[in-house]
């Protein structure tokens, strides 16, 4: 199969722009989830947050540590 058109480019950029306050809805009460687990399990809250925080870190470094596509040498 050959490359998307660019209307379905558009509807996947449409739709996770629009689906994105949902996720990141979701992602909260996933967090407030877990926080509720390590409460009830008798540790400290901060031990859930510096958890959450330990997990976030990585994922974030991990995104901008990806490498760059290579770009073809632009001549004159």
């Amino acid at each position: 199969m050959g490359r998307f058109p660019t209307w379905t480019k558009f509807s996947v950029v449409a739709a996770a722009g629009l689906l994105s306050p949902v996720l990141a809805f979701l992602m909260a009460i996933a967090v407030e989830i877990v926080l509720g687990l390590v409460k009830d399990a008798g540790a400290l809250p901060i031990v859930g947050l510096i958890g959450a925080g330990a997990l976030t870190f990585s994922r974030v470094r991990k995104l901008l540590r990806a490498r760059p596509r290579e770009q073809a040498p632009i001549v004159t």
